[in-house]
């Protein structure tokens, strides 16, 4: 239940005196300024609450002068004198932000805006000039604190150990170096769907140059390390040395190789006298019974492969349970585990900002801040919105997920 800040009476004498002083300039000659208003309003409604707080709570306190706190709006910066008590320290205008921020929140994410896109400190105080916003070093520096805290809180925050399946991608894109050379980098985000169906971002990781076996260690323990310990399915491409790693750090775990890529990439190596043929096989892999009968389909997609790239049949012939593990689930839950799609709509995203930085991004900490920002907010938009499918069969999840981890755990 809400408390009342000021009781009606209050109310009355703050307007009433308020407007008072405003005629009063008028009459001066004097035009009364917006952040004049604002600042003569909030003054007074600190000062109701220290009255309120000394009658009612801090019997026995006093007042204890008045301390100088500045705070930056849209209509400009505003000089406001917070009321103190002597005694009381749990007292603290309910009015005010929080203890350290000193803007309100679209001038914030004004701020973390320019951050992101790479601009100085000097850049940004010539943004805010041009477009008549109050400067402030003291936003600009909480605003830094704020994406650095924020920032390190999403690469180390920590989660439940039971997961139906985590995807990763990777994004290829250009990086301005410190010596001023652009180069080569990797992007891989991953993002994990709970046996109840909530899809999270689990992180990301940066790579200059190409991904190996260490790098995916490093990935891997990261993630463990952040207790994703149990996951019955892991759904990547076939990255250089991923599938051993996965092998040896998750023993229980399976792993599904992006199907949708595969057949892009077979599609693409054919000739059009079989291309038609093997996409409609591997349409009916996808709605197979089993993965006995999606296994009849793909030795005919291997055998079509063999007459024109014998190489890649050999390749793709190695994988194939790697292709299919998808078939060993539940169908109502299939179209969420066969491919990296959903890790693919954020790479999109990234490469709309890439363009829009002209092409690269200008430094590895603007890619961090542009990728981390809208990360949250698709995190937030997800929270409890549980897919359907996966609610569905939740029940066969949970034994499926008993059999493989509980029960050999305790053998």
């Amino acid at each position: 239940m809400s408390r009342e800040i000021i009781d009606e009476e209050k109310k009355k004498e703050l307007i009433n005196e308020i407007a008072l002083k405003v005629v009063k300039d008028m009459e001066k000659g004097n035009k009364p300024s917006i952040s004049m208003l604002f600042e003569e309003l909030i003054n007074g409604i600190m000062k109701c609450e220290q009255d309120k707080y000394l009658n009612e709570e801090g019997k026995g306190d006093n007042a204890n002068g008045y301390y100088n706190r500045t705070l930056s709006l849209s209509v400009g910066r505003l000089n406001l004198k917070v009321p103190r008590v002597r005694y009381g320290m749990n007292f603290r205008p309910v009015i005010l932000p929080g203890r350290w921020k000193r803007v309100d929140k679209e001038y914030e994410e004004f701020i973390i805006a320019l951050l992101a896109n790479n601009y100085s400190t000097a850049q940004i105080k010539r943004s805010c000039e041009q477009l008549g916003i109050v400067y402030s070093q003291e936003a600009v520096e909480d605003a830094i604190r704020l994406i650095n805290e924020r920032l390190d809180g999403f690469k180390k925050q920590y989660f439940n150990d039971e997961w139906l399946s985590v995807m990763i991608d990777a994004y290829h894109a250009k990086l301005r170096e410190e010596n001023g050379r652009i180069g080569e980098i990797s992007l891989f985000c991953a993002v994990g769907i709970n046996l109840e169906g909530e899809k999270k971002i689990l992180g990301f990781w940066i790579l200059k140059g190409r991904e190996n076996k260490g790098f995916w260690v490093e990935v891997f323990q990261d993630l463990i390390s952040r207790g994703i310990n149990r996951v019955l399915l892991f759904v990547t491409d076939n990255f250089p040395g991923v599938k051993g790693v996965i092998k040896s750090l998750y023993p229980y775990s399976e792993h599904q190789l992006c199907y949708v890529h595969m057949m892009r990439n077979v599609i693409k190596n054919l000739s059009k006298r079989n291309r038609k043929v093997v996409i409609n096989l591997m349409k009916m892999i996808k709605i197979s019974r089993d993965e006995k009968e999606g296994g009849s389909y793909y030795d005919r997609v291997i055998r079509i492969m063999e007459e024109e790239k014998p190489e890649m049949a050999r390749i793709y012939k190695e994988l194939k349970e790697n292709y299919l593990t998808f078939l060993k689930y539940p169908e109502s839950i299939r179209k969420y585990i066969y491919t990296t799609n959903p890790v693919e709509s954020i790479n999109s995203g990234i490469e709309r900002m890439r363009m829009n930085m002209g092409g690269y991004f200008p430094s590895e900490r603007s890619l961090e801040l542009n990728l981390f920002i809208p990360l949250i907010n698709l995190n937030d938009f997800w929270e409890k919105r549980y897919l359907s499918g996966v609610r569905e069969s939740y029940y066969e999840i949970k034994q499926l997920f008993a059999l493989r981890f509980e029960i050999k755990d305790n053998i």
